[in-house]
């Protein structure tokens, strides 16, 4: 069958115009009238219209034909809306009736009439023409009958009443239904070509049938109207019968070729009787369509009839025997074979006068009534509202939905156990160390060295707290023994110091201690970083074999998810066609190219080409809740799977961090160890020091000590040998009264001469309250003794030492604040009660200063100095700690103790017996009246009146001077009275006042360098204590 013979198709004549049409005049009226324009400035459009109607009246019969009147047409459509009341105007046209020959004049609908019948006409020969041949050529048949069958249906629907017959309702329409036959034809023909199922190329068949069998009743109906209008009067007798043979002709043939396919159908069902039955009915139709196309001269007509008769023929035959020797089923009549019902294909296709590639450009394009834009902003708030609306709900729906996936936190690459990469640290770390292997080996032995260094840091603290706890246990079983007297303020100091190195050294101990015990604890991981390549890290992380897997659970879950994005995009893709399509939407060309009446009709066929979009959007989002509902169930299966994979991966993870820890671990260890062999190393040395003075510091304690023990000795040796056992009576100091008496004691005391004046220990010693720069400003008798005529010189006797001895009247301890002197350096306050009995020498008078200059020289024999002019004093004693000077009493220089016990004193330097080496420029002592000088190095202090200089260069340092204090007392002010060289300050005593420096650093400091003196301290009253007396001398 897909030989079958192609039928001839019926086609309809144009319309033509012979005359032309006068646009000019009545256009230039219209546009000053309607848009108060210049109607010159329009003549080009004018003309271009004229010339477009020409061409269209006299168009190609081909495809450039059919463009040239559909644009003519939707030109004169726009025109028509643009300008008001056109269609009543003086604008006529002239068309020559198709069947008649006469000439018909009318408006302008009557030129829009005429264009659409030949739009269809052209449309309807250009597919009979063509030849259907191949399936391509099949379907631009099929395209220009359904153009055609639009064109008449236009025709149909709009009818008016005009005086151009050969456009009447009947005629139109039964062209219509012609046309619509035969684009069904070519579907026909098409399927027959495809080989389609023969139930299919039945229905198509059958609905051909229909077609032409409306287009006969139209005919029919058309013929039997009783007006004079009726078809047969417009088209003629002639013309009616050939379109009334041809369409039986064809109802016959398509019904043959129906019941064909439907017997072709009942073979395949195995319905053999049925079968009979519907070849008989395609040969009884087919000897119709034979009689039937008796008249009609064609050539096609009578292939197809013979090529369609054999085949039944031969079908009929075959289906008859075999039912008759083989199926044997009864053969129903023909009216007892189901009717078939058709399937329409086709439909009119139309165009729209308002398309650019339609219409072309707007001729007028340049007048546009403002109702156009009134309602071509109706239109686009329409098209807006849709927008809005899809929007919204869009938006719901993405809201609801991400906010579901976050709930469910299922990602589809983590459903399954994967090798989580490895940071790119650790395969750095693991590279780092296969280059140092040995790193663990090298951080122990580090870690031991350093404790080493930290036990011999331990042994001195040790051994310096051992000498000190001594130190303290020999000074209680000495004041236990000899009494309670200060405690040293050396051994104090040293305890403190020692103390904070204690707990420096136990922090730093702990340091050590920690850092063992991280490298302790990352070793393993440190040592299998070290024996691990970059390729083998793998191994060293937790595998993922112990994750349960349901594969099926999975793949459904997998494929949810990959539903939901697809959805997604689908959503994202429609909304934006949507919104495009709308955007480009331009309803004006429509608006002017239609009728007020028509605009909502146009409105709502516009806005029905986005219930497309609309459509695939709700089913887009009605389909979310079913996917999220089947995502649900099968995430509830996932439970499990997802526990087991949570917990791999945080164990993955903690073991990379511990891996990376371990590393910096390392490091950090390494860092440390390298920063405690520098602290060590330093600390270790301060220790050292330390221990050394502490040994020092002891053995000069150890010293006096004995020192103390052999003048208590000697004091008491000397008691028992002067005075008696029993209660001493008044008699026992007559003795002592002579002065010109010699004693036994001086026998065993050395030089100690003479015992007068008697020993007065309850007499008060009183500094000066007062001082001024003079040449009396030094010890004035005049201030402290009874007589102020007496200057003590070299050849004064004992018996004269009366004359220096202080009033016996006691002085109290309240603080006096004196008047401030000129120079208020030189202030002084009074001094508590101190039992003492002193021999001054006011060496700075200036008649001696001028006239003995002191020199700094050695005296190695000092018991040959001690009767010398006092212009000759030493100014500088050389002498053994433990080899004392015993002063001689004879001397003007030198005090006698309460305690018996005598001390070498020298202006600027008293109780020199625990000084091991000192130099003292005597020169410079200006108002000084009293000081001490120590060390333990050699070194030269320089004191002037506003100035102190700190030494060229020192070690372990410090420097005292007091003013006005007794000469007894000065061993115990050197003890607890001292600055360390820890700290680098140099502290001096000097008329009462405080000065205190600092240096940065130990550095030797430039004996040029001044030192700032401070703010003196504000007065204060307090309780002296006699075994303090530093307390004495706080300056104002």
């Amino acid at each position: 069958m897909e030989n079958i013979r192609k039928l001839p198709m019926l086609l309809f004549e144009q319309k033509s115009s012979q005359s032309s049409v006068d646009f000019a005049s009545v256009l230039r009226k219209k546009i000053r009238e309607c848009f108060n324009e210049d109607p010159q400035s329009y003549s080009k459009e004018i003309k271009e219209l004229e010339s477009l109607r020409n061409k269209a009246v006299k168009a190609s019969r081909d495809v450039n034909g059919c463009s040239l009147l559909k644009r003519y047409y939707s030109q004169l459509c726009l025109l028509q809306n643009r300008f008001k009341g056109l269609k009543e105007s003086e604008l006529q046209f002239s068309w020559i009736d198709v069947y008649k020959g006469n000439v018909v004049t009318g408006n302008l609908q009557l030129e829009l009439d005429a264009i659409m019948y030949n739009i269809g006409a052209l449309h309807g020969e250009l597919g009979a023409i063509d030849t259907r041949s191949r399936a391509e050529s099949m379907k631009v048949a099929c395209t220009h009958f359904q153009c055609a069958a639009w064109a008449f249906e236009q025709l149909r629907d709009n009818a008016h009443s005009h005086k151009s017959k050969d456009m009447s309702h009947e005629i139109v329409s039964f062209m219509y239904q012609i046309m619509l036959a035969q684009a069904q034809e070519c579907i026909l023909e098409k399927s027959i070509l495809d080989n389609r199922k023969a139930s299919i190329i039945a229905k198509v068949a059958a609905q051909v049938i229909e077609y032409y069998n409306s287009a006969l009743l139209v005919l029919l109906q058309a013929a039997s109207n009783g007006d004079s209008d009726n078809i047969i009067d417009i088209v003629g007798s002639k013309m009616y019968k050939e379109w009334k043979k041809f369409v039986e002709f064809k109802i016959s043939y398509y019904g043959a070729i129906c019941s064909l396919y439907m017997g072709n159908f009942c073979e395949e069902q195995q319905k053999m009787g049925e079968r009979v039955a519907w070849y008989m009915s395609a040969e009884e139709k087919l000897n119709d369509a034979m009689k039937q196309s008796k008249g009609i001269d064609r050539s096609e007509i009578d292939e197809a009839l013979n090529f369609l008769s054999e085949v039944i023929i031969g079908k009929l035959t075959n289906s008859k025997k075999e039912n008759d020797f083989v199926y044997h089923e009864a053969i129903p009549t023909s009216d007892k074979l189901t009717a078939v019902k058709g399937a329409s294909l086709v439909k009119g296709i139309g165009f729209s006068v308002s398309d650019k590639e339609v219409c072309g450009n707007d001729i007028f394009a340049r007048l546009i009534p403002i109702e156009a834009h009134e309602l071509a902003s109706v239109y686009s708030e329409k098209k807006d509202k849709i927008i809005r609306d899809i929007s919204n709900r869009i938006q719901d729906k993405d809201q609801d939905l991400v906010t579901y996936m976050s709930s469910l936190q299922l990602d589809r690459d983590s459903l399954r156990p994967t090798s989580v990469s490895i940071p790119d640290e650790l395969i750095e770390i693991c590279a780092a160390m296969s280059v140092k292997q040995n790193a663990l080996a090298e951080a122990k032995e580090a870690l031991n060295k350093l404790e080493e260094l930290c036990k011999d840091v331990d042994k001195n603290i040790k051994e310096a707290r051992r000498l000190i706890n001594e130190e303290e246990e020999k000074e209680r079983e000495h004041q236990n023994k000899f009494g309670k007297r200060a405690p040293s303020m050396i051994i104090m100091e040293l305890s403190k110091e020692l103390s904070k190195h204690e707990e420096t050294h136990k922090q730093a101990v702990q340091s050590n201690a920690n850092l063992r015990s991280l490298l302790e604890q990352n070793a393993d991981d440190i040592q299998l970083l070290a024996n691990c390549s970059a390729k083998d890290l793998e191994s060293l992380l937790p595998p993922p074999s112990n994750v349960p897997i349901d594969e099926k659970n999975l793949k459904e879950i997998e494929k949810l998810l990959e539903k939901v994005n697809e959805m997604k995009d689908q959503r994202v893709t429609l909304e934006k066609q949507l919104r495009d399509s709308i955007q480009k939407d331009d309803i004006l060309k429509k608006v002017l190219s239609h009728s007020q009446n028509e605009i909502e009709n146009i409105f709502e066929s516009e806005l029905k080409k986005y219930d497309y979009f609309i459509n695939l959007l709700n089913q887009n989002m009605d389909a979310q809740e079913n996917i999220l509902n089947a995502l649900t169930k099968e995430n509830a299966k996932y439970v499990e799977t997802r526990k087991a994979l949570l917990e791999h991966d945080k164990m993955r993870r903690e073991r990379i961090e511990q891996l990376i820890s371990a590393y910096e671990t390392l490091h950090q260890v390494i860092s440390g160890t390298q920063k405690g062999h520098e602290f060590y190393k330093k600390f270790e040395n301060i220790i050292a020091r330390l221990l050394a003075r502490v040994r020092s510091v002891t053995r000069v304690q150890d010293e006096e000590r004995m020192q103390f023990i052999e003048v208590h000795t000697k004091k008491e040796r000397f008691t028992n040998y002067g005075i008696s056992q029993a209660v001493p009576k008044l008699k026992d100091y007559l003795p002592f009264m002579n002065s010109n008496q010699s004693q036994p004691m001086a026998q065993d005391i050395g030089s100690l001469q003479p015992q007068k004046p008697p020993i007065n220990e309850m007499t008060s010693y009183q500094p000066p309250i007062s001082c001024e720069r003079s040449t009396t400003a030094f010890y004035n008798p005049s201030n402290y003794y009874q007589t102020t005529s007496v200057i003590p010189t070299s050849s004064q006797v004992v018996s004269d030492y009366s004359v220096y001895t202080q009033p016996s009247s006691a002085v109290t301890s309240t603080i006096n604040k004196p008047e401030v002197a000129q120079d208020p350096k030189y202030v002084y306050q009074a001094q508590p009660q101190y039992s003492q009995s002193t021999l001054y020498q006011n060496y700075e008078n200036t008649t001696y200063k001028d006239q003995y200059p002191i020199t700094s020289q050695p005296v190695n024999n000092y018991n040959s100095s001690f009767n010398q002019n006092p212009s000759q004093i030493p100014t500088t004693f050389v002498a053994s700690a433990n080899q004392p000077i015993i002063a001689d009493p004879s001397s003007n220089y030198y005090v006698q103790q309460p305690s018996h016990s005598y001390s070498a004193y020298t202006p600027g330097i008293p109780n020199t017996q625990t000084v091991a080496t000192s130099y003292v420029d005597a020169t410079s002592y200006n108002n000084v009246y009293a000081s001490q000088a120590y060390t333990s190095q050699n070194f030269t202090t320089t004191y002037d009146n506003s100035t102190l200089y700190q030494p060229a260069s020192y070690n372990n340092s410090y420097s005292q001077a007091y003013v006005g204090v007794p000469s007894n007392t000065s061993a115990e002010l050197s003890q607890q009275q001292q600055l360390y060289s820890n700290s680098n300050q140099s502290q001096t005593y000097i008329n009462g006042h405080n000065y205190i420096s600092q240096n940065e650093s130990s550095q030797p400091v430039s004996s040029e360098q001044k030192l700032t003196t401070p703010t003196v301290a504000p007065d204060s009253k307090k309780t002296q204590d006699p075994n303090n007396l530093l307390s004495q001398f706080d300056p104002l």
